[in-house]
């Protein structure tokens, strides 16, 4: 996988010192590339070949990298409450032993709209939306590598809230049970109620 440390047990008999050497362009390197025992690490994902050289001869063996996919090891959104029409900012940081690979930052900000894909800068991810309408959201950011490796991660609730919504009301009864109201704990009965809720 890449990232790993492949094992390469090579022997070399006679007159020679051991010198491994990896197919041109190959994104690998060896631990110790005079030692016959050594390890080899890839930074991206393929198929490469590897000679290890003693004297005059030589071995050859071929080495397959699988793909590792990112982790995400940060998330972040907006501190406070967002107001409708003003733009938010979600980022976030990764991992991915495949050094080589790209990626992309996907945002799904669950409100209806298309999510927001945009490249990652290195191992950060930063993406920007506005939202429409208020309401609580819970925005989830996937980081995809060029092999189709993901990690997902939920980021905490996002408010957005419209000053110009105006304020709710809102009236009810309910069913008041024995011992609920401590001054008389045997009355029972329905109990009326009402409420208006507005921004400050």
């Amino acid at each position: 996988m890449e990232g790993d440390r492949i094992r390469l047990n090579g022997t070399v008999s006679g007159a020679g010192s051991p010198k491994w050497t990896v197919e041109e362009g190959a994104p690998c390197a060896f631990a110790d590339a005079g030692a016959a025992k050594t390890t080899l690490t890839c930074t991206d994902d393929g198929t490469y070949e590897v000679t290890l050289t003693g004297g005059r001869s030589s071995d050859k063996a071929t080495v397959t990298v699988t793909d590792a996919p990112p982790a995400i090891t940060s998330a972040t959104g907006a501190a406070a409450p967002v107001p409708v029409g003003k733009r938010t900012v979600v980022t976030a940081e990764f991992d991915d032993p495949g050094t080589g690979d790209t990626h992309t930052c996907e945002v799904d900000w669950k409100d209806g709209t298309e999510p927001t894909k945009v490249p990652a800068n290195a191992t950060i991810c930063r993406a920007e939306h506005t939202y429409a309408k208020a309401g609580i959201r819970h925005p989830v950011i996937t980081v995809t590598d060029d092999d189709g490796a993901s990690d997902s991660r939920t980021l905490r609730e996002l408010i957005v809230y419209d000053r110009a919504a105006g304020p709710a009301l809102g009236t009810g009864v309910l069913i008041s049970p024995a011992g609920a109201y401590p001054a008389e704990p045997d009355l029972t009965g329905k109990a009326a109620f009402s409420f208006a809720a507005a921004y400050a």
